[in-house]
């Protein structure tokens, strides 16, 4: 929480705080006032320009939010009792409002707290972040799932890039199209709509459509698990885009918790896509389990052939496509494992808790054949995936292929996530494990990067040889 989200509440509770000091002082809770205006109504004066000036600053600083509502309800009711007094007439009940304001300050400053404005981190890279997004149309491709399946597959697909340090600065909302994204996303989270109701005013740290700077720039593609979506890893991916990488990440559509196109259509996922274990026989779900991962891996590599042939106008001639880096989440590491084993152009992949289970035998039995750094939960550690994981990572060994695990304890699978950053209360509520999340996305981009830096572009140690200095996360030994 900054400054900038509670100066309303906080001024408010300042100028409640005098008023409620006057009522004292005349040992009345209605400071009545009669006569003619007086020298001592100036304060009354005052208090109302105060309030007036902090409701327009609050404004021009972060915009409204609901949060701000019991501040704004109470300071209302204030400031009637400030004009009244300003005007030389009785003002009843005025201790008794002075102590609502100051309560209904104290519970916006809560609110706030709990659900922030600010949630990413300040960007560490020499260069400005920029963003930009495009549909793909994958016309050779029936779409599986959906209300119309045997339409052609359609992809909204996201970019972070890097840009002149100097570029104009204008924040990019975190959640595009947010109106859709609250009304459908929030009954999923289990959360009331109030609570998902500011992130259309989350602040991003990218710019949409400046231009792009360097070049050949490498790139790495970034796949969102279940029920997550494109921009559920920004931290990560403007974390790569400010030290000089092209971060592409897509809403798998219908695979994505929300699908939000530019034009505003929003597809929810469709659960049947992945059925609740046990709800339907072990072989069907198997099966469905194995078409998730084949359709999230279809993804990406069709994803890979628009930037080759096809890139956004500000990355023409940028990219290098040489040798490419596959991330992925959960169902979105699965398929980046799967993508790595067979897609020549693949110089490493990081999984985070991947769900390796349903990726095809072949890749499990040969391996990526490529440098693989698995980032592992406590949360996942307990599951059957557990024990394919590390048969995947024993091949890798015997192949002589880098591989590494970093175990973190305490973590719950969403952590990888910034879902956890949406509230600092989310550990109350189950959003995070008993370890900090803040602490696990600092670990995670660490690890990341540094082992994209050193098997892609050969800058800097090896992690595996060198471990970051991290306050959690750590490589798990060789059995």
């Amino acid at each position: 929480m900054q400054l900038a989200d509670i100066v309303l509440p906080a001024v408010a509770a300042l100028v409640a705080v005098a008023a409620l000091r006057a009522a004292r002082r005349r040992r009345t809770l209605r400071m009545p006032i009669t006569g003619r205006f007086a020298p001592r109504d100036r304060a009354a004066v005052r208090g109302l320009a105060v309030l007036a000036a902090a409701s327009a600053a609050q404004l021009m600083l972060s915009g409204w939010r609901w949060q701000l509502t019991p501040t704004a309800v109470t300071a209302a009711l204030l400031g009637l009792v400030l004009i009244a007094r300003a005007g030389g007439r009785r003002a009843p009940l005025a201790g008794t409002i002075a102590v609502t304001a100051l309560l209904g300050a104290a519970l916006s400053i809560v609110l706030s707290w709990a659900l922030p404005m600010s949630i990413l981190p300040a960007l560490e890279g020499p260069n400005a972040v920029g963003t930009t997004t495009f549909v793909l149309r994958d016309a050779g491709r029936p779409e599986r799932y959906g209300p119309t399946p045997g339409d052609p597959r359609e992809l909204v697909v996201q970019v972070w890039y890097p840009a002149a340090a100097d570029a104009p600065y204008a924040p990019a909302p975190l959640v595009p199209q947010a109106a859709a994204f609250t009304d459908l996303g929030a009954a999923e989270l289990g959360l009331p709509r109030f609570a998902l109701g500011h992130v259309g005013q989350i602040a991003s740290n990218a710019t949409a459509d400046v231009d792009a700077v360097g070049g050949p720039l490498p790139v790495a593609l970034l796949a969102h698990g279940w029920t997550g979506f494109r921009t559920i890893q920004t931290d990560l991916a403007e974390r790569l885009a400010s030290e000089g990488w092209v971060v592409v990440a897509a809403d798998h559509r219908y695979g994505a918790l929300v699908t939000t196109f530019p034009d505003g259509r929003a597809d929810l996922f469709d659960a049947d896509a992945l059925p609740e274990f046990g709800s339907v026989p072990d072989d069907v779900y198997a099966q469905r389990s194995r078409t998730l991962i084949a359709t999230f891996a279809d993804d990406l590599r069709v994803i890979l052939r628009s930037l080759e042939v096809s890139p956004p106008e500000q990355l023409a001639g940028l990219l290098d496509l040489s040798r490419v880096a596959l991330l992925g989440h959960s169902t979105g590491g699965g398929a980046a494992i799967a993508v790595c084993a067979t897609e020549p152009r693949c110089a490493a992949v990081v999984s985070f808790d991947p769900w390796v289970e349903p990726v095809d035998a072949s890749v499990l039995r040969t391996g990526t054949g490529r440098p693989l750094l698995s980032l592992r939960t406590e949360d996942w550690r307990e599951r059957p995936n557990e024990a394919t994981l590390q048969q995947l990572h024993r091949t890798q060994r015997a192949r002589g292929v880098a591989e590494g695990i970093v175990g973190f304890e305490g973590a719950l699978h969403r952590d990888f996530t910034l879902i956890g950053a949406l509230s600092p209360a989310g550990g109350l509520i189950g959003l995070t494990g008993e370890t900090p999340g803040d602490a696990t996305r600092s670990a995670t981009m660490d690890w990341t990067t540094r082992f994209l830096d050193h098997h892609v572009r050969d800058l800097g140690p090896d992690p595996l040889r060198e471990p970051p200095v991290t306050a959690v996360g750590r490589l798990e030994p060789t059995p």
